[in-house]
């Protein structure tokens, strides 16, 4: 991971806004054939002891999916026209250490990302979604097969 990257943009400014994509390159990940990692800011807060970051509403966590998507279709089109990239891979924003519910702000990325690929022209064909947890899983399963027309595979 280029965590300078990272360090470069938290010095250089008091806030990153929330929806920020920082795009740090796949690092050693490359040998597994990953070509972009993407860190998408899901804390609002400025960068100061006194103040608390606090995880985005639902909403603003769907915002950081669509960011992400629109930003992996930049790239296609500046750095990888021969070869686009074709998959995404989200976790579900906030619910680790933002301890925000699952079934409070799955449904939001889930549905934001379904909009993206329906009505944005882009190369991206697939996005997953990471559960960590059994529980977590079998939610996401759940939500996934009421909605119709879905390839969950």
């Amino acid at each position: 991971m280029r965590y300078g990257a990272l360090l470069r943009v938290s010095k250089n400014a008091s806030m990153v806004l929330l929806g920020t994509v920082i795009d740090t390159g796949a690092g050693s990940l490359q040998i597994l054939g990953v070509r972009r990692v993407l860190h998408v800011v899901a804390l609002s807060g400025k960068r100061r002891p006194e103040q608390l970051f606090r995880v985005g509403t639902p909403l603003q966590l769907a915002r950081c999916v669509a960011n992400a998507l629109t930003h992996v279709q930049y790239l296609n089109q500046t750095q990888f026209a021969g070869q686009p990239l074709k998959t995404v891979i989200f976790p579900i924003f906030g619910t680790g250490r933002g301890e925000m519910s699952f079934k409070e702000v799955a449904p939001p990325l889930i549905v934001r990302a379904i909009d993206y690929l329906e009505y944005e022209e882009s190369q991206i064909e697939w996005v997953y979604f990471v559960a960590y947890k059994q529980k977590a899983l079998d939610a996401l399963s759940k939500m996934l097969s009421t909605i119709p027309d879905l390839r969950t595979d």
